[in-house]
C-alpha cells in the first residue's frame, strides 16, 4: 500500500513540502494510527497509541522523580 505519491509534494526552491492534499492525507493517516489499539507491554491491556504515549510520559516522569526504579520503553515492531 503506497500512501504517498509524487503529486503529494511541491518543490519550493531547495525545499520540498507537502501539497494541500498530501498534508490532508498525512493528518488522516496520523489520526488513524493514533486511534488504533495496541496492547501495552507493561500493563498488558489495550490502549490507543495516543494513550500509550501519555502513559510513557508518565512513566518517564516517575522514573526521573525516583518513584519507580527503571523506565520501560514502549517498543513497537
Amino acid at each position: 500500500m503506497v500512501l504517498w505519491h509524487h503529486k503529494d509534494f511541491v518543490k519550493a526552491g531547495d525545499a520540498v513540502n507537502l501539497s494541500g492534499p498530501g498534508r490532508k492525507r498525512f493528518f488522516q493517516t496520523y489520526e488513524q494510527r493514533m486511534s488504533s489499539l495496541i496492547t501495552h507491554p507493561l500493563f498488558d491491556y489495550k490502549v490507543s497509541y495516543r494513550r500509550a504515549l501519555e502513559l510513557q510520559a508518565r512513566l518517564l516522569a516517575k522514573t526521573l522523580t525516583g518513584e519507580i526504579a527503571e523506565y520501560v520503553p514502549l517498543m513497537t515492531r
